[in-house]
Parts: structure tokens; sequence; C-alpha cells
């Protein structure tokens, strides 16, 4: 089962979210939000499945909060009554979500959250523990890394929002931790596929996000492998 929490300040769009919903045994609705503050602390309490979020709440833009907070992890699907294209265009950025215009079809409604479960849910639960500076260990999704690369005894792991951070682990044992979209392309680098941007096979080359990685010769087979 599918657990959902709905960002929405709208009663009657509130009825009709679960009106539809409890058709399909599939899903269920934990909970109804209608501010920015709360949805924060629900995403935190509850750890849904999957969100429906209103993009203009009572107390503010979505995009311009509740996504600082990094609640992109979950997939989302926006909803609005705007069609405006900056808004359209902000939504595309976010690799796990969908958006729909309001008001929509309960088919349009069901087959989109099918598709973001389908796709995001085994994502988004696939995680490891880290610790660091003597902290409570840090919950961090798969998703969340864009590359492992090894310095001496340590793993640096670089995250796609441009941080990083140090793990006393052989790149050996990190490749055993993490699934099949982590891919090693030299004796040093580990990189996320999902992360590819593109593939120089002449001059031995891999693109990660835009940047630059030397792709071993003795990997590059490999690659070809999965990729084709």
């Amino acid at each position: 089962m599918v657990e959902i929490l709905v960002l929405e300040d709208d009663y009657l769009w509130q009825l009709h979210l679960e009106r539809i919903l409890q058709k399909y045994k599939n899903f269920k609705i934990l909970k109804f939000s209608e501010t920015i503050k709360d949805g924060l602390v629900q995403i935190s309490n509850l750890n849904p499945d999957l969100i429906i979020s209103d993009i203009y709440l009572k107390d503010g833009n979505v995009f311009d909060s509740l996504l600082q907070h990094k609640f992109e992890v979950t997939p989302t699907l926006f909803i609005s009554g705007t069609q405006e294209e900056l808004v359209l265009g902000r939504s595309d950025n976010y690799k796990m979500s969908s958006y729909l215009v309001k008001p929509f079809h309960e088919v349009s409604l069901i087959s989109t959250l099918n598709i973001l479960a389908d796709n995001y849910i085994n994502l988004k639960n696939n995680y490891i523990f880290l610790k660091s500076n003597q902290k409570a260990p840090q919950r961090i999704y798969f998703e969340e890394i864009e590359r492992v690369e090894a310095e001496g005894n340590y793993c640096i792991i670089f995250f796609n929002n441009g941080k990083k951070i140090a793990k006393k682990l052989s790149l050996k044992k990190m490749i055993t931790t993490l699934d099949k979209r982590f891919f090693q392309i030299n004796k040093s680098t580990l990189v996320n596929l999902n992360h590819l941007s593109k593939i120089d096979y002449s001059n031995h080359e891999l693109y990660i996000n835009n940047l630059k990685f030397p792709l071993g010769k003795k990997y590059k087979k490999n690659l070809e492998s999965i990729l084709y």
C-alpha cells in the first residue's frame, strides 16, 4: 500500500481527493496538511511514500519553502489551478515529481500516482545511515548521491546539492552498500548512473551532472553491457 501525505488547504479539494483515493485499496491518505509549516512536521513524522501537494498554500509557495528542506527525495505530485509556464517549469526540475492542473479527471490522478509509485518509491526506500562529527546518524537516500571518490582509507560521498561527507570505508565495501544504479568507472570513482549526462567513449570520459571524469578502459565494456 502506498501511504500518501496531502498538502492542500482547500477543504473541497481535500474531500475530492479523499473520495477518489478511497476507491483504490493500494492508496491510503495518512493526513491532510493545510500549511507548509505543518507539512514539514508531518513529512518528518510520517515519512510518507508519496506526497500530493498544492503549490500555493496558506503560508506560502511550496517551491520556495518545502523544497529547501529536501522533501524532493519523496515522490511528489504537484497540483495547482495555474498553468503558468514558470510553475510548470519549476516542477520539471525535480525528477521524482509530476504535475496536474486542476480540475483533473480521476483517471489522470490515479495513472499519475501509479507512475510515480512504480518509478520512484523503490528508489526512495534505498538509503544508508552515515555519522558525521559525532552527531546522530543521518539517513542518506541513494538518489541524493552523485558519486563516491576514494581517498586513502576514506570514501568521499558527493551529493547532487553540492555538499559532501567523508566516511571511513573502502570503495570496495561502499559498492556492496549501494545498489545497481552505482557503477565504478575507474580505480577511485563510483558514480550514480541516474545522474549520467554523457559518455565520450573515444576519449574515455564520462559526464555526471555535466562534470567530467575519466572512464577506465577495463570498466568501459561492463558499462556498455549495462547501458545497451
